[in-house]
């Protein structure tokens, strides 16, 4: 049915959404009533085409650095990666093929690496964040988590304006530029070899793979994306901190004297980082001919325990570029 092309599809919800008739409470203890409103367009979308909301998901308090309790169905003694813990590990687990979630710095990469599925994020702003409790607005992008790669063009098309769902034959050898230098080394020793052995996995089947020196200036990068989260969150939260600040869990609270010595100028001035940051990607991806940049998702595999949801590093840059991601799962032998 055209009309109705998701017809029954089950989906999760990250749990900073609105979705008429759950409650929304963004992992946190602050009081129901206050998230109340309009469902997200996005969630509405979806729905319209077919789909089925059958459960929100666990994520970390407001999409922040607290974790929430769920644990990687792969093994239950480690993270699931977050924030967007829930979705992830709920797509991992059978229980959706397919779960919307949010990225800030790695927040759909990198759970996505994790738990072993698919994790895609469009270009910043073209999945609507309206109806949605974002981290900061100018960082926050909606992305979805796969269980199959073949169900995304119909959801993409979906949600997305004016996506393109023409089906082109896929090249026989792409471009591909690995970000060599301090952003790379960022990965585990471990990681890396694995990394080498998906390169060489490409390579055998006939892509062009080479070595590009890229984000020079890492450190400065994170720093910028970081500061810029935690202003915004300052900002967006100024109202329900004064009032409800004794909710908040340490670790997110903690971004409140973080935010307020950032200043606005400087606040305006990490927000310009990312538009030097994609141009640098773009003219880069140009020079070489890349079809696109591959790297690891994660700087190596869930670590064990749940105190924290893994370190977003490897995804930062491409988060403050705005520019689409797709976190592919393999399975290294």
């Amino acid at each position: 049915d055209k009309s109705l092309p998701l017809f029954c599809l089950p989906i999760g919800v990250k749990d900073i959404f609105r979705v008429d008739g759950f409650p929304t409470r963004c992992g946190s203890r602050l009081p129901e009533e206050i998230f109340r409103g309009t469902e997200a367009s996005c969630v509405s979308r979806l729905k319209k085409a077919g789909a089925i909301v059958i459960g929100k998901t666990v994520t970390a308090e407001f999409a922040g650095p607290e974790p929430g309790p769920t644990r990687n169905p792969h093994n239950q003694q480690h993270t699931p990666g977050g924030s967007s813990s829930g979705s992830a590990a709920g797509v991992s687990a059978g229980y959706f093929p397919v779960a919307l979630g949010t990225q800030t710095l790695g927040s759909i990469s990198r759970p996505a690496a994790y738990c072993g599925v698919f994790g895609i994020k469009p270009s910043f702003g073209r999945i609507s964040t309206d109806g949605v409790f974002v981290f900061s607005e100018s960082a926050d992008h909606v992305g979805i988590f796969f269980s199959d790669l073949s169900l995304a063009d119909l959801v993409l098309a979906t949600i997305v304006d004016n996506w393109n769902s023409d089906q082109e034959e896929a090249e026989e050898s792409l471009s591909l530029g690995i970000p060599s230098g301090p952003y790379l080394e960022q990965a585990t020793t471990n990681e890396l070899k694995r990394f080498e052995r998906v390169v060489q996995t490409l390579k055998a089947a006939g892509h062009r793979v080479k070595e590009i020196p890229c984000f020079d200036k890492i450190k400065e990068i994170n720093n910028c994306q970081l500061k810029m989260a935690t202003k915004e969150f300052t900002n967006l939260h100024s109202q329900w901190s004064s009032q409800y600040g004794s909710l908040y869990r340490p670790r997110t609270a903690r971004y409140f004297t973080r935010g307020g010595e950032i200043t606005d100028r400087e606040l305006e001035g990490y927000k310009a980082q990312r538009h030097i940051v994609r141009e640098q990607l773009q003219l880069t991806m140009a020079k070489h001919s890349l079809d696109a940049w591959i790297c690891p998702s994660a700087t190596d595999q869930a670590p064990k325990g749940l105190q924290s949801t893994g370190d977003p590093v490897m995804n930062i840059p491409w988060t403050c570029s705005g520019l689409p991601t797709i976190s592919v799962p393999y399975q290294d032998t």
